[in-house]
């Protein structure tokens, strides 16, 4: 008896421990949270200030900016599936600007498109503007699409290319519901914002090595050609400007760069999908397994154009994870009630999490983010597009450097950062990431 006393005692050590240990790993990565606001009936009245500092360029995004001047003819598209008083908010704030003539276009917006990979493909096959949208572009200083799709996701109805040829300004407006409208993302202070990125891509730039990890299993390493960052030099401002400010971009298939490993994800931009891991060799997903409609409709498409070589890409085929992108602001959050919206609204409500500091998402397939490709699928007729996966808790380490930690985006806790976050408020409260979803959610 005493020896199996001893015995069953020597297992509840060993139990405790891993039950320990197991803890401390949890106690790594950042807590779930919501929103002080989670719960607030929002009004018009709450979301007018943000809707000012969105059309005045003061919210921590200049490169969204309209600078909306009296006297401009703004044109408006939405759709059904967004949150009215998102609509009627940004009307109420674009007639505050004296002699502005404004124009709503309300789209029916396809409302029937609910599930997170169908409207993922939805995408690359509605028509989703009709010719008479474009006609009314054509009066217009500032075009405001609301719940509508930027250029990697490029649309049969050429959308580009009226933008092109039109002189208007065009500016998104992603925040689809009340609450994305209300965050603290649409108020942040411009120059903390930009310092932020600025730090962030001053760690990036000529790094070699990108190695990113995260708790459901993704281990991918990426060595970097450096002929990324000479085309990156020969931008306007070089390598001392940040690329994309809240949505920094390396490209894994560029040139001769080579991404290998694992990545296990299951949320889209578009929702939560089931659990899916892709093995990637040499910058393709060579292998898929799960992630149920989404999965098999990743696989057909990989399969039907494995023989066509797009620009930009060294050899045939669309399977490329050609975009790791790392957002960067702490107030951006993802639509609190994302499994509820619709169509193009549930598109912005699931991705705009992808801007919160510390998140990453990656992509698969092609852009016009690649050299020549607006020009390839005008001429040939072959989709280019590509779908993200995203990523909430992961660890992205560049040439040894921890730049985000279980989530957490380590500039954040950047003694200068800090001194200017205490310039506007609290740098506890301004730099605290205010949505957190559970690890796997």
């Amino acid at each position: 008896m005493r020896a199996t006393h001893k015995h069953f005692s020597t297992v509840l050590v060993v139990v405790a421990a891993l039950v320990t240990a197991v803890a401390a790993a949890a106690d790594n990565y950042l807590q779930p949270r919501v929103p002080t606001y989670a719960n607030k009936k929002l009004t018009k009245q709450d979301l007018l200030p943000n809707v000012r500092n969105y059309l005045q360029g003061k919210m921590g995004d200049g490169g969204n900016a309209p600078n909306l001047k009296g006297g401009e003819k703004v044109l408006i598209v939405t759709d059904r599936t967004v949150d009215p008083l998102v609509v009627e908010a940004l009307e109420t704030g674009i007639l505050e600007v004296p002699r502005v003539d404004l124009t709503v276009i309300k789209l029916r917006g396809f409302p029937e498109l609910t599930d997170a990979s169908d409207i993922l493909e939805e995408v690359f096959l509605k028509v989703w503007w009709p010719d008479y949208v474009f006609q009314a572009m054509e009066t217009a200083d500032l075009v405001i699409p609301i719940a509508r799709f930027t250029d990697a996701h490029l649309l049969p109805d050429d959308w580009y290319g009226h933008r092109k040829k039109h002189d208007a300004r065009w500016v998104r407006f992603p925040w689809v519901t009340p609450e994305l409208l209300y965050s603290g993302e649409l108020s942040f202070p411009r120059e903390l914002f930009d310092l932020i990125n600025k730090k962030v891509w001053a760690q990036m730039v000529n790094a070699r090595q990108l190695k990113v990890t995260d708790p459901l299993g993704t281990d991918v390493t990426v060595e970097i050609d450096p002929r990324f960052w000479e085309d990156m030099k020969k931008l306007p401002g070089g390598l001392d400007v940040p690329r994309t400010p809240g949505h920094i971009t390396m490209r894994p298939a560029a040139y001769n760069t080579r991404a290998n490993g694992v990545e296990v994800a299951n949320q889209l931009h578009t929702g939560p999908v089931p659990k899916i891991k892709l093995t990637i060799q040499d910058s393709k997903a060579v292998s898929i397994e799960g992630g149920g409609k989404f999965g098999e409709t990743l696989k057909a498409v990989n399969e039907k154009y494995k023989d066509i070589h797009y620009p930009g890409f060294r050899e045939p085929g669309i399977a490329w994870l050609e975009e790791i992108s790392l957002g960067t602001h702490p107030k951006a959050i993802r639509a609190l009630n994302v499994e509820k919206l619709t169509g193009g609204a549930k598109w912005w409500g699931g991705a705009q999490g992808r801007r919160r500091s510390g998140v990453l998402h990656l992509a698969y397939g092609t852009s016009i983010g690649a050299n020549g490709n607006l020009e390839f699928q005008k001429r040939s007729g072959h989709p280019v597009q590509h779908r993200d996966t995203e990523l909430y808790h992961a660890t992205y380490i560049l040439d040894g450097k921890t730049i985000v930690k279980d989530g957490h985006l380590m500039v954040l806790d950047d003694p200068e950062v800090r001194a200017l976050a205490a310039k506007y408020g609290n740098p506890d409260q301004l730099l605290r990431e205010d949505w957190i979803p559970p690890v796997g959610n």
